[in-house]
């Protein structure tokens, strides 16, 4: 474990951070999903039951705590500006370099620390300014995949067993909670499912510690349901499955026509009604492709087309996909660029994004940024393993540790079929950031450009026109225009 000394003082920095930002926006007022979690965690019995669609652990936790600071004379919001910061403080400023470094080596310090929450409050400030979940289902995984790593790791003492058992048991609990918060992530947690039965195939008895840790998170969404549905279930959609409607199913409808989608607030900027947020960037292509696949299930005379979709299961979708290989995989290459052209990072935009080119070139460089540091970083690490490594003694490469990676990765990848919001790209690009500034080193990368410098150069030539013409083609397809003021 790194000093402890310079990791707690980039916790304190980086609350400090959080707060000021929290702060500085002053946001007072939450809408539409942010919203809806935050009447879930304040006044549950006020969310109407067909709004109940989400897990419940998430807002059970900040009700809770909201709850706690309500008695000793906060305001709900000021106390939710103030523990939030000091949660994302602790995940990102402490967990997630300190997670990373165990999982794939790396170096922590305080400065690396700070530099990754000053990336994230820059790209994405409205995850950690609103009550929204996809922040704290990350952190979730992340916190998740570290105990299973202690678990694996911890060495043999007296009293090591029962260490384990708690490692296990939060581990479990973690995952549990991962999934309820956001349930995209059940791709992930079956992958950790594979790669904890693959590495305790000797301590079997530890899989079955983790299962009772994912079934206790499980209670606030089983309670939350028998009150609210009358159903005992620890399903969060369980209002969907009752309708008989896939909600990923709907998700991946929606993908063939929408190349991206955003929230507005200030409706008195949109040429729409008041009330409506949506601001939708369509697929010209892919809206074709959807009224060829309705036209072909349900044909109709004189060539006419019909609204109705063929897509009622992921079943249904699945086959569709076969049957176009081709024309999905450009729909799918469209969605993924444009989910890391994060110009709305604030979550409910307040400006025109296609008035945001600077931001969306700044995205692409961080990226092929991150992707160079990790590069050089690992190729010095290869080179220095007999003079001085900078692998830490903590890392210890596993064949199946692999896994954990993809599971931390997955969660965007499996949303970029769906109508595209570029927060469903945070934990890819967490991920990247966390892995690039872990193995930065300024020398590093000038020996990696030294050696390979017109490799880098060629592929920017390629990377960067193709992500312009791209995104600049989804920013001309936004379908309600801003009014300019």
């Amino acid at each position: 474990m790194p000093d402890a000394r310079p990791l707690a003082l980039a916790v304190v920095l980086s609350g400090l951070m959080l707060l000021s930002v929290n702060l500085w926006l002053d946001i007072t007022v939450f809408q539409y999903d942010a919203q809806i979690y935050w009447l879930m965690a304040i006044l549950p019995d006020a969310v109407p039951p067909e709004y109940m669609i989400r897990g419940y652990f998430f807002p059970w936790v900040m009700g809770r705590i909201s709850y706690f600071f309500y008695h000793l004379g906060l305001s709900p919001l000021t106390a939710f500006k103030a523990y939030s910061s000091v949660v994302f403080a602790v995940g990102l400023g402490l967990l997630l370099p300190v997670a990373y470094r165990r999982l794939a080596g790396g170096q922590v310090s305080l400065l690396r620390s700070l530099l990754l929450v000053l990336v994230v409050v820059t790209i994405y400030p409205g995850v950690v300014t609103y009550p929204l979940s996809d922040l704290p289902a990350i952190l979730l995984m992340w916190l998740g995949i570290y105990w299973v790593l202690c678990c694996r790791d911890h060495p043999p003492s007296d009293g090591a067993y029962w260490v384990r058992v708690t490692y296990a048991l939060a581990a479990g609990f973690a995952f549990g909670a991962t999934y309820n918060t956001r349930t995209i992530f059940m791709f992930a947690i079956f992958l950790v499912a594979v790669a904890v039965v693959l590495q305790f195939h000797q301590r079997r008895h530890f899989l079955i510690y983790m299962v009772v840790g994912f079934a206790l998170s499980c209670i606030p969404q089983v309670l939350m349901n028998q009150r609210i549905h009358g159903v005992t279930s620890a399903n969060p959609s369980v209002s969907f499955g009752r309708q008989h409607v896939s909600l990923f199913a709907q998700q991946l409808t929606w993908g063939l026509t929408y190349q991206r989608y955003e929230t507005a607030v200030g409706p008195d900027r949109l040429g729409r009604q008041p009330g409506t947020p949506g601001l939708v960037y369509a697929d010209p292509d892919g809206a074709q492709l959807s009224k060829d696949i309705a036209a072909a299930a349900y044909p109709l005379a004189n060539g006419a087309t019909t609204a109705t979709s063929p897509i009622n299961k992921v079943s249904d979708y699945l086959k569709i996909v076969l049957k176009h290989p081709v024309d999905f995989a450009a729909l799918y290459v469209r969605h993924f660029i444009n989910g890391l052209d994060v110009r709305d990072g604030a979550m409910y935009v307040r400006e025109s994004s296609p008035d945001k080119t600077i931001t969306s070139l700044a995205c692409i460089t961080l990226i092929l940024l991150s992707l160079l540091s990790i590069k050089a970083g690992r190729a010095r690490r290869n080179q220095s393993v007999t003079t001085a490594p900078l692998t830490p003694p903590q890392f210890k490469p596993v064949g199946h540790s692999y896994l954990f990676t993809c599971a931390l990765v997955i969660s965007s990848l499996a949303a970029v079929p769906g109508a595209m919001e570029t927060r469903f790209m945070l934990a890819l690009l967490l991920y990247l950031w966390v892995a690039g500034i872990g193995h930065g080193s300024f020398s590093a990368i000038a020996t990696e450009l030294r050696r390979y410098g017109w490799i880098y150069f060629g592929i920017a030539v390629v990377v960067y026109p193709s992500f312009y013409f791209i995104t600049e083609n989804t920013m001309a397809n936004l379908q309600t225009p801003w009014i300019r003021k």
